[in-house]
């Protein structure tokens, strides 16, 4: 399966330069839990990752998970890159995932381990379990 945003072959996402934070395209590694979880999907996860209307969306899935307020600015972002740099120790790695120029504003912003155990950043990105809402079979 490949084609559009995701490609299940090659084991990545494409964030368009228009839908980057950072304003440049990029492409993120599909870990093992989320490319399980993709192949899961009733829809076509090859369709674009950014759908129209993506800001509304986002805020209505905010307000029915009731996690509209507050709501920290970045915090999928900075979960992900703390989570990364546990998991893997890999800062340029890191860098070109997440679309920054240089290490600089991950070091002093983005990554914060603090409490986050090695075996839970293992289970973030290899475990489908989690993503589905079930840590039992993740060795939890």
């Amino acid at each position: 399966m490949h084609g559009g945003d995701v490609d299940l072959e090659e084991g990545t996402i494409t964030v368009k330069a228009r839908n980057s934070k950072t304003g440049g395209i990029r492409h993120i590694d599909i870990c093992p839990a989320l490319k399980s979880w993709l192949k899961g999907l009733r829809k076509n996860p090859e369709s674009s990752i950014c759908p129209k209307n993506w800001g509304k969306k986002w805020k209505a899935l905010r307000r029915d998970a009731n996690l509209e307020s507050p709501w920290v600015q970045d915090v999928l972002r900075h979960t992900f890159a703390s989570y990364y740099m546990k998991r893997y120790k890999n800062l340029p790695r890191l860098q070109s995932q997440m679309g920054h120029a240089d290490l600089s504003l991950l070091r002093t912003r983005y990554v914060n381990m603090y409490g986050i155990k090695k075996g839970e950043a293992k289970i973030f990105f290899d475990s489908p379990d989690l993503l589905r809402g079930n840590a039992k079979g993740a060795g939890v």
